[in-house]
């Protein structure tokens, strides 16, 4: 049976319920979604999604200009800011990530993605080393001061912008995957924006099968399938967004450390972890480090990785 319906933030949601399988998706945060849950009742679902979504987005989305993060954004130089639950456990995680890949995470480095074309202005001529080289003075860690005990995080340079997109994702599905079970749900298979969390087993009671896709192919055309139970996977790829200068194509993956798109030959990296934000923050930390350095840390913090690189 099918039943429709439009929640108050204006995301049509489709409910279905087949084989006791209900499927839901939607939009959050500019980027689609998709639940599914074994036994699930859609309408309480969606409901449950809807309060998720909403939360993350009022707190970190910068796609909105009353979000909490947005409003930090404008915030003075040196005023200290009080962060909501969700936005202190986004920075901490990502600051865990940052000092475990030596910086190659971090949530700074806006300001330079939009420099090079990523954001929401296209740019056809590639940055000068003075532009470059200018933004970076307002990136970097150092510009960030925490007050651990208070919760509370202040700017020490005008410019700063926190963009918390590598780690929020994933973090928005394990809010997700704990409402669900408080609801009596253990059975389900969550995405957001290409990260994926699951819990329990399909409705026949295997792990739930994910696909890694094959860097550059079709949609859909898998380089691997990956059981998964109590697991989460995030991917990361330089073919994902990438702009063609000259005849160089340039990947939306900068590094902090030069201020220039990374430049190694590793197309894709896929984290499999308990911790679903850990996995979406990983994964892109790993693509900036490259496949030498990323292998040394990944192999320090065993984490389970699939990394492809071209056939030579």
């Amino acid at each position: 049976m099918w039943s429709r319906w439009v929640i108050v933030w204006a995301v049509l949601l489709c409910g279905c319920e087949t084989d006791e399988v209900a499927v839901l998706e939607g939009e959050a945060m500019g980027m689609r979604w998709r639940v599914q849950v074994v036994g699930g009742n859609p309408g309480e679902i969606g409901k449950a999604v809807e309060g998720v979504m909403r939360g993350w987005e009022q707190a970190a989305s910068l796609w909105r200009n009353d979000s909490e993060l947005a409003a930090f954004n404008r915030e003075p130089v040196g005023k200290w800011v009080k962060l909501d639950e969700r936005l202190w456990s986004a920075v901490t995680l990502a600051r865990e990530i940052a000092e475990e890949t030596d910086g190659a995470f971090d949530i700074t480095i806006g300001p330079l993605v939009d420099l090079w074309g990523f954001g929401p202005e296209r740019r056809q001529s590639e940055p000068s080393k003075e532009e470059i080289r200018s933004v970076m003075q307002h990136c970097g860690w150092h510009q960030l001061e925490f007050d651990e005990a208070g919760g509370q995080m202040r700017k020490l340079m005008p410019g700063v912008v926190v963009s918390l997109n590598g780690v929020v994702e994933g973090l928005a599905l394990e809010e997700l995957a704990r409402k669900l079970k408080s609801m009596g749900y253990g059975d389900f298979l969550l995405e957001l924006g290409g990260e994926v969390l699951a819990g329990g087993h399909t409705k026949d009671r295997r792990p739930w099968m994910l696909a890694i896709q094959t860097p550059g192919a079709e949609q859909g055309e898998a380089f691997s399938m990956v059981p998964l139970s109590g697991l989460s996977m995030a991917t990361s790829g330089t073919y994902r967004h990438v702009l063609v200068r000259n005849g160089k194509q340039q990947s939306h993956l900068i590094d902090p450390q030069t201020g220039y798109p990374v430049a190694h030959h590793l197309e894709s990296v896929t984290v499999v972890d308990r911790n679903c934000g850990r996995a979406d923050g990983f994964a892109t930390a790993l693509m900036v480090l490259g496949p030498e350095k990323g292998r040394v840390v990944a192999n320090r913090l065993c984490l389970n990785v699939v990394w492809i690189e071209p056939s030579e």
